[in-house]
């Protein structure tokens, strides 16, 4: 198992919820908050989370609230390119990057890269 530090600065579950109150229009349950929380902790000691929820708990907010605390790279895998697109379309809506890729568009354009 890993060890791990407590990230410094970790935003109080008050702070998270106005904030996303504020960013989204959406008021989190705890749940989201906790999972909020669990999400910034992981990508300060550089490890991977993984969360399931049933459908209609909430998820796309879920994955959107680290968001508003860092400025680091996110990949959210989801089973269906629709919900890839909402969650991309919502992050877009409010000023945060982010595309969702599929086979349609994983070409060395959508990385901004040069292609061999």
């Amino acid at each position: 198992m890993a060890i791990t530090t407590q990230a410094p600065n970790l935003p109080s579950a008050a702070e998270i919820h106005s904030r996303t109150q504020e960013v989204f229009g959406k008021t989190p349950c705890l749940f989201q908050i906790e999972l909020c929380l669990a999400q910034l902790q992981a990508q300060y000691n550089n490890q991977d989370i993984i969360s399931i929820a049933p459908t209609g708990s909430g998820k796309t907010l879920c994955f959107l609230m680290p968001l508003l605390f860092n400025n680091k790279i996110t990949i959210i895998v989801t089973a269906l390119n629709i919900l890839g697109e909402q969650f991309s379309q919502q992050a877009n809506d409010v000023g945060i990057s982010a595309v969702a890729v599929t086979a349609a568009n994983n070409t060395c354009k959508t990385f901004q890269v040069r292609c061999p």
